[in-house]
């Protein structure tokens, strides 16, 4: 979909996106209009290695407040503690898919507890009965309670997508979230050929 941010910046083209792998990388802005090159070319050949979520969180962290210090003036860099947000400076909203099981979790919901420069919706995608997602996922419920800026969703075993969809835009979109006949646009829809076990 055309990212809301759009409206305000014509100039931005797609949703910027970074991976959480072993190296967290900023990939730039993925539209859906080049969205099966920029996936293959910046996406899936960055992969691999194990999710590793304090990697992607300091690429987004890193990469954010830069943007807001040399495009507006906000933000600040200290020696010891790194970036800080300053007062006036526009809140990131983030949406992250987790698949539970990274290595480093405990100390990324640490760091999570007491920010407050990012609106933070997690997505924890996992397999039915899998312990390593049960025992994220209450962590991550517990966080989310403790602090209003994180808001989490735990996706496993049969579940609607759409309205999964619908859930997750309306969290990172807290103001005019996509409605439900724009998701439903048939352009998102799999065709026969692009389901898994297909066969003609």
């Amino acid at each position: 979909m055309i990212p809301r941010a759009q409206r305000e910046h014509p100039g931005q083209k797609g949703i910027d996106t970074v991976t959480f792998s072993t190296y967290g990388s900023y990939v730039g802005q993925l539209s859906t209009g080049t969205w099966e090159q920029d996936w293959g070319m910046k996406v899936a050949s960055r992969l691999g290695g194990g999710t590793q979520v304090m990697q992607g969180w300091q690429v987004v962290k890193n990469t954010y407040f830069k943007h807001q210090n040399e495009t507006y003036g906000h933000g600040r860099f200290d020696p010891v503690f790194g970036w800080q947000p300053t007062p006036g400076m526009p809140k990131l909203s983030l949406l992250v898919f987790l698949d539970g099981e990274a290595t480093d979790m405990d100390e990324f919901e640490l760091e999570l507890l007491g920010e407050t420069w990012a609106y933070v919706t997690i997505a924890l995608v996992g397999m039915e009965n899998c312990p390593h997602h049960h025992s994220h996922a209450v962590e991550l419920e517990r966080v989310a309670k403790f602090n209003p800026h994180v808001g989490f969703y735990d996706v496993h075993g049969r579940v609607l997508e759409r309205l999964v969809v619908q859930d997750l835009l309306s969290s990172v979109y807290p103001v005019d979230p996509p409605v439900y006949e724009e998701i439903l646009k048939p352009e998102y829809d799999l065709k026969p050929d692009e389901l898994p076990g297909y066969s003609a």
